[in-house]
Order: C-alpha cells, then sequence, then structure tokens
C-alpha cells in the first residue's frame, strides 16, 4: 500500500477529460456564494464533483490501492461473520465520502505557478533620485532675482541672465532643431564667468545628442563650475543652501572631481542644516539605501518624514511605498495609504494604490482594478496586474481571457518581459497549473484510503487476535483445564 503510494507522488497524471471537468469545477465554484461545502452546493457542482471523484477512481495506481482496502475490509468481515462481503465502488464508498470536500478544496486552491511565485519585480521607472540641477537653478532664481552674487577673489558671478535662460532653455528642448545647441553654446560661451552657464557647457559637451561631445571640454567647464560655486559659497547668504546641494551634487556624479561621497554628504548635510529641501530628501534616500552613505536607516526615515509632512510629494510617494512594501520598516498599510494619498496623481502612485488593494488588510479588488486601469496606459506593471488579475482569476473577479490578453499585450508593448512570458508560455503553465492541481488530487485521495488501510489493519489485528484468544478459552474450558490467571497480560 505505502509503495503504491509513493509511486503516486513521483507520477504524472494525463487526463483530458479530468482537466475538462476541473476547469469547469473551478468555474462553477467562482460562481456561487456561501460555503464551499458539499452538501451545501447545488446539485449541477455535485455532479461535477462526482464525476470527478469517478474518473479519479478508474486509475489503475488508486485502483490497485483501493483493491487492497477492500480484502482487508473483506478479510475482516469473514473473520466475525464467515461470509464475503460485497463492498462498493470507491465513489459510492461511503466511508470516503470526506473525498468529496477534499476535491472541492484543491480545486478552489488551484493557482497559476507564475501566481504562486513570489517575483522580484523591478520597481518601476520612477523619477530621478538624483534631482535634476535646474529644478535647483529655478529655485535659485526665485531668491536672487537678476541680483549677482559674486565672490571678491574672482570674476566669477552666479545670473540668471537672459542669455543664460534662452541657452538653458534651449538645452532643455525635447524636440531640439538642429542648430539649437550650437546656439546654445555660442550663448553660454558668451557668459564664460557666469558660474551657471559654466555647469551647462559642461553638461553640453557631455551629451550625445548634442552633436558637440567632447569629455575633456566637458570636465574642464565642469571643474571651472564647481570651482565658481565652492569660491561664491563661501560669501554667499540666500543662494548659500542650494550652492551646497550643487556642490554636494558634484561631488556625488563626479562632475569636474572625482566622486567623493564623503564631501558630498558634508554638503547635503549643511544645505538640510539650512532647510533645503532637495538636500533632505536625497540625505534621506541614500541613508535608507545605503548604497553610497553609510546607511542610517532610522536617520533616513526621519528626514524622509520631515519632507513628506512639509508636502514634497516625491518624498510622500517613496514614505507610501516603504510603509506598502514592509521591507526596510515594519509594513502600516494606513501610513502607505496617508502617504499616497498625499503623493502627486500620476501613473506610479496609482499603481502602488492599486497594489495597496490587493493586500488583506486593505483588500478592495475594485479599487485595486480601478487605479491599476487609471495607470495601464503608462506603467507597465499596472497593465500587467490587470492581465494575471484577468486571465487566473480571483474569487471576486471572473476569468475572462479576452481582457487578459489585450493588458498581457499592451504590458509587453510596454516593455514588460514578464508579460511577454505568460503570452508566449501561456498554455505551459495552463497545462502546469492543471498538473500540479491533477497530481495533488491523486496524492491526496492515495493519503486518505492509505490512511483509512493502515487504521483498519492495525484494529484488525487487535480484534482478531482477541477473537484467537476467546476460541483458545472456549476450546480449554471445553477440555477442563483451568486458565493461569498469572499469564494473563493487560
Amino acid at each position: 500500500m505505502s509503495e503504491i503510494a509513493k509511486q503516486i507522488q513521483n507520477s504524472s497524471f494525463t487526463n483530458k477529460n479530468l482537466e475538462k471537468m476541473i476547469m469547469t469545477l473551478q468555474t462553477q465554484l467562482r460562481s456561487v456564494s456561501g460555503k464551499k461545502v458539499y452538501g451545501y452546493l447545488p446539485k449541477e457542482i455535485k455532479e461535477t464533483v462526482d464525476k470527478i471523484f469517478s474518473e479519479m477512481a478508474k486509475t489503475p495506481q488508486i485502483k490497485a490501492m483501493y483493491e487492497k482496502w477492500c480484502e482487508l475490509e473483506r478479510a475482516k468481515y469473514k473473520t466475525y461473520t464467515q461470509k464475503e462481503k460485497d463492498v462498493p465502488p470507491l465513489e459510492r464508498n461511503k466511508v470516503f465520502q470526506p473525498v468529496r470536500n477534499m476535491i472541492i478544496r484543491t480545486v478552489m486552491q488551484m493557482k497559476f505557478p507564475t501566481v504562486d511565485m513570489k517575483i522580484e519585480l523591478p520597481e518601476p521607472i520612477e523619477f530621478d533620485l538624483n534631482i535634476p540641477l535646474q529644478i535647483d537653478k529655478a529655485a535659485i532664481n526665485e531668491i536672487i532675482s537678476d541680483s549677482v552674487e559674486s565672490s571678491p577673489l574672482s570674476k566669477l558671478y552666479i545670473k540668471w541672465s537672459d542669455s543664460y535662460k534662452e541657452a538653458h532653455k534651449l538645452i532643455l528642448n525635447r524636440d531640439p532643431q538642429n542648430d539649437d545647441y550650437k546656439k546654445a553654446e555660442k550663448l553660454l560661451l558668451s557668459e564664460s564667468n557666469n558660474v551657471l552657464a559654466l555647469y551647462d557647457l559642461g553638461n553640453l559637451y557631455s551629451m550625445e545628442k548634442s552633436g558637440l561631445k567632447d569629455d575633456e571640454k566637458s570636465f574642464e567647464f565642469y571643474e571651472k563650475a564647481l570651482q565658481g560655486f565652492i569660491q561664491i559659497e563661501s560669501k554667499a547668504m540666500k543662494i548659500k543652501p542650494y550652492l551646497q546641494y550643487q556642490i554636494g551634487m558634484m561631488y556625488f556624479k563626479g562632475l569636474g572631481t572625482s566622486i567623493d561621497n564623503q564631501k558630498a554628504a558634508e554638503y547635503f548635510e549643511k544645505s538640510a542644516e539650512l532647510g533645503n529641501q532637495y538636500a533632505k530628501r536625497l540625505l534621506a534616500l541614500e541613508y535608507i539605501s545605503g548604497k553610497n552613505f553609510e546607511q542610517n536607516i532610522e536617520k533616513g526615515i526621519s528626514l524622509l518624514t520631515e519632507c513628506a509632512n512639509n508636502d514634497d510629494v516625491f518624498s510622500c510617494y517613496k514614505l507610501g511605498q516603504l510603509y506598502l512594501n514592509g521591507e526596510i520598516v515594519m509594513q502600516d498599510l494606513d501610513k502607505a495609504e496617508k502617504y499616497l494619498f498625499s503623493a502627486e496623481d500620476n501613473e506610479f502612485t496609482r499603481y502602488a494604490l492599486g497594489k495597496l488593494y490587493l493586500q488583506k488588510e486593505k483588500y478592495n479588488i475594485q479599487k485595486a482594478i480601478s487605479y491599476f486601469e487609471k495607470s495601464a496606459d503608462k506603467n507597465m506593471w499596472a497593465s500587467y496586474q490587470l492581465g494575471r488579475l484577468y486571465l487566473f482569476g480571483t474569487e471576486d473577479i471572473q476569468k475572462d481571457k479576452e481582457k487578459a490578453m489585450k493588458y498581457l499585450n499592451l504590458s509587453a508593448e510596454q516593455g514588460n518581459e514578464y508579460a511577454q512570458n505568460i503570452l508566449d508560455n501561456q498554455e505551459k503553465f495552463e497545462n502546469e497549473m492543471l498538473a500540479s492541481t491533477i497530481l495533488s488530487l491523486f496524492v491526496n485521495l492515495s493519503r486518505c484510503i492509505e490512511d483509512d488501510y493502515h487504521h483498519k489493519f492495525q484494529s484488525g489485528r487487535k480484534m482478531i487476535d482477541s477473537k484467537l484468544r476467546r476460541m483458545i478459552q472456549e476450546k480449554n474450558q471445553a477440555l477442563g483445564m483451568k486458565e493461569d490467571l498469572s499469564q494473563q497480560q493487560y
């Protein structure tokens, strides 16, 4: 008996009729509410369960196990009655009535292998964590307007001049014309003592698309810009925190100098102490990740929370994401929800909220689908999630292959290799799912038969031994022999 059970565990079963019945039962079970127990289910679902049981009972290994069970049952019956016992087919045997609920439970738990696996999905492409330097130039412009802060030690100065603004705009143009970069170069070179122009020249000569790429020139102008920022920062007042952030970023990225994370951290800390939100946020993210600065999660979370509470929408997003994932800090879905609602309303935030409403504590499948749908056109992970939900279905969502293919194809077109993998291997995944479910059914059924067999075997031996003792006692008494009570064992 045990040997057959082991064979079943190591076997694979191919049965197209059984596969069809299992898929039918899965659909039927999703269509009913209330207890998913055999006795409470509608007649048509019971019939499907019965058909599955009957089909399984025809399998040679199960037939062999049941025949051994029947042999034991007949032997036990004959011991007492000296008569043969008729044993019903397995599927009609009341002893194995619980098998029907086992079938229901197994089919309800049926899922694609890819759903059960925890896939480490790459994070969506978010905002540049190293905040673009032009943001700080805009901030500088708000403070200094057209005033000039220069160092008495040099002719270098910072000014958001008309020429600089025009050149800067040309560089940032997403759809530049042929001569835009050359025009920007000419305008910037005309302001050779403006540190902002020097910095942008370093940037211009580093860009492949400008047609002016020259690494030596790029380093040279970045180096001059860094020296200018350092000189002016020492005497600056109003724009000091912004210059400190700019200097820190140049050390951080290795612009005009070698990368020096220690110096970068020092300047970011100074800038943060003077209230620069960008510096606080960057420090927070670096302390949390520990990638470039020494990790200090507690300090990082504190700084990020401070930024979020000061209405920095990106900090709200990152903090919400951290509380949602629960890897760096303890998962707190209430805080995750709070900060994500305060973040910018874009495809990344909507995707995160969609994931949040798939969590058990906050489970709301309709909200999750709504947020995924709102971000699917721009976020390949949102379209991927929708594809999986409709392909695999849930207790609340009927499977919809047409919608599943729509969203999986969209996700694949957006560059999602996981979606493409499902599309390429869909039939294989379905076969794996069914094969896994069928094997589970046969293993569970074999255990039911095996366990009952061993239980009956042990109890049968005790009863046969008891009957044999009685027969010996009766024979001894007939011969006038007294039983030696001292030999009895209890």
